[in-house]
């Protein structure tokens, strides 16, 4: 659920006196929506974690200028600097993996107008997808290789925490992922 957005909040971004505060009130506020749709358009946590991070240096830049009557609502516009970030940082680089699996790669001077339909196409040709390949995956390994990869990899959790988890070692942990990770890229070769 996007959380409510409030002018002074936004306000106070820009305001040396409350600047710090303002800062960690909207990171707590708006970090995990942020998260949520990078992690709904990337293929693993980390990435998603790292667009998060690269969009709110983006955000620290462009939020002072935001302003609701030339910007439009807060959520499209923020959604619109998410996708540009998604498209440039994620997306573009992996343009030909993109056309090869039958996805539509729009230039982002084409978001504006598009920015959730296009969110929402993403999503949901990338998940029917990925859960095509997810269970072509699943069905050539163990399932306690695949436990310990969708784990660390899909879900984030640390190498140490899933070892100890599954009572294997870490290096056991990290060839489960080598193994998944390989299958993955076999099967995109095949789609």
């Amino acid at each position: 659920m996007f959380p409510s957005t409030h002018l002074s909040l936004l306000e106070a971004l820009d305001s040396a006196p409350r600047r710090e505060e303002a800062w960690r009130k909207f990171h707590e506020k708006y970090a995990p929506v942020i998260h949520s749709w990078c992690r709904r358009n990337t293929f693993d946590a980390r990435s998603a974690e790292d667009l998060t991070q690269i969009i709110f240096l983006k955000l620290m830049r462009e939020l002072p200028r935001y302003r609701k009557n030339e910007n439009g609502l807060f959520r499209e516009w923020l959604k619109t600097v998410v996708l540009h970030e998604l498209i440039d940082k994620y997306l573009r680089p992996r343009k030909k993996e993109m056309e090869r699996l039958g996805l539509r790669f729009v230039e982002p001077e084409r978001l504006d107008a598009t920015a959730g339909s296009l969110a929402e196409e993403i999503c949901d040709r990338e998940e029917t997808l990925g859960r095509q390949l997810q269970e072509r995956v699943r069905a050539r390994v163990k399932e306690s290789t695949w436990i310990m990869f969708h784990e660390t990899v899909i879900e984030g959790r640390s190498v140490r925490d899933v070892a100890e988890e599954q009572r294997v070692t870490a290096a056991a942990v990290y060839k489960a992922q080598m193994r998944v990770k390989k299958l993955v890229y076999e099967e995109l070769d095949h789609v």
